[in-house]
């Protein structure tokens, strides 16, 4: 008996791995953000948190400000601490310093700061995310032609790709409504670009909960369309700002389209953000916790989902309009049950756990006997 149980732990725990990590500025020292001079008790409430996996930035603007002249210690301290707590990092390298404009005369020179990225680094990170929104013009310069940036991608590829156990991701696009983010992926992948991809990144503010399923399921189509690999499809960056919103609705955002992506079998969702900006944190708040570092209920509510993720598998889930139930299998062999969705369905899912749910409408989610539900 205790042979089979085994061997049943073994096949569950290869079903299961942590997707879950959480962006922060750390490997950032600039005024508008505090997190690198907090980066150690960032860490520490990371790691307590059972959460292994930040996304960070190298940024080509602030290393090498002046042409020729790199300054490492900022990256350097902040890799160092994250070894020393184990914590895997996704680094996002992308940037222009004011020198290096136009950046297609420049080509050279982000390919001699990729190599020295490459030299110091590759040793610990194996997440290696080329680009962050190269759709927007605050990121990328959009009176360069398509081309320019697909041979920087090649080619950066190139070089990260010395080591095979790296993973090469495009990316994560700005999945707004407002921007035609798939006839832009198409002039890419038109270049033959997924053919130095091994993930595709998104940033689907705009596709939360429910509507992340055909958003998801839609790049998938023009993925394959392109490409006969398997390309995963990680969530780079995904948060909601309580700018005129409660602390309870940004939590309940990010949890269910967390879930959602779960339940397509995602590999990758990286929460925006640890914490509020110290000079924009009036506009955007986008911190589940507050820029003096005290949790917001996201923060919370995204550890114990994390923790449930970690050692759980879903076995089957049923969608009805716009609810959802999900039923997993946990590590320790235990059934649970996940609900959220309109009155009625709210109704039979309780009368079907025999819950008295009439009270407790001002939680996020009720955690009973591991029955989750999350209201409207």
């Amino acid at each position: 008996m205790i042979k089979y149980f085994y061997l049943y732990f073994i096949l569950l725990s290869s079903l299961i791995s942590q997707i879950i990590g959480i962006h922060t500025h750390i490997s950032r020292d600039v005024d508008w953000d505090p997190e690198y001079e907090n980066r150690h008790q960032i860490i520490e409430k990371i790691k307590k948190n059972n959460i292994n996996l930040v996304r960070i930035e190298i940024n080509w603007r602030e290393v090498e400000k002046n042409k020729g002249r790199f300054n490492w210690s900022v990256i350097d301290s902040t890799i160092s601490l994250l070894k020393l707590n184990d914590i895997n990092a996704m680094v996002v390298l992308h940037g222009i310093p004011n020198w290096a404009n136009p950046i297609s005369n420049n080509l050279d020179h982000w390919y001699n700061f990729v190599e020295n990225v490459f030299y110091k680094y590759d040793n610990y990170i194996y997440l290696w995310e080329i680009w962050n929104e190269p759709n927007l013009n605050k990121f990328w310069p959009q009176d360069e032609e398509d081309s320019i940036f697909v041979n920087l991608f090649k080619n950066t590829s190139n070089i990260l790709n010395r080591n095979p156990s790296n993973t090469i991701i495009l990316g994560g696009i700005s999945s707004s409504i407002r921007t035609n983010n798939f006839q832009y992926w198409e002039k890419l992948f038109n270049m033959n670009l997924l053919n130095y991809v091994d993930a595709v990144g998104i940033h689907p503010y705009d596709y939360r909960d429910l509507k992340l399923i055909n958003y998801f399921n839609q790049l998938n189509i023009l993925i394959k369309r392109y490409s006969n690999k398997i390309i995963p499809i990680y969530v780079t960056e995904f948060g909601r700002s309580i700018h005129n919103i409660n602390e309870s609705v940004q939590a309940k955002t990010i949890i269910r389209t967390l879930l959602v992506y779960w339940l397509l079998k995602g590999e990758k969702f990286i929460v925006f953000e640890f914490m509020d900006d110290q000079i924009f944190q009036k506009k955007t708040k986008y911190g589940i916790n507050t820029n003096k570092l005290d949790s917001r209920l996201s923060f919370q509510a995204v550890a114990e989902i994390n923790e449930l993720i970690s050692n759980s598998k879903i076995i089957e889930y049923e969608i009805i309009n716009e609810s959802i139930y999900i039923k997993y299998l946990k590590r320790d062999g235990k059934i649970g049950y996940i609900f959220w969705g309109h009155q009625n369905n709210k109704n039979t899912y309780s009368n079907k756990f025999n819950l008295n749910l009439d009270n407790l409408n001002e939680h996020v989610f009720f955690n009973h006997n591991n029955i989750i539900f999350i209201y409207e």
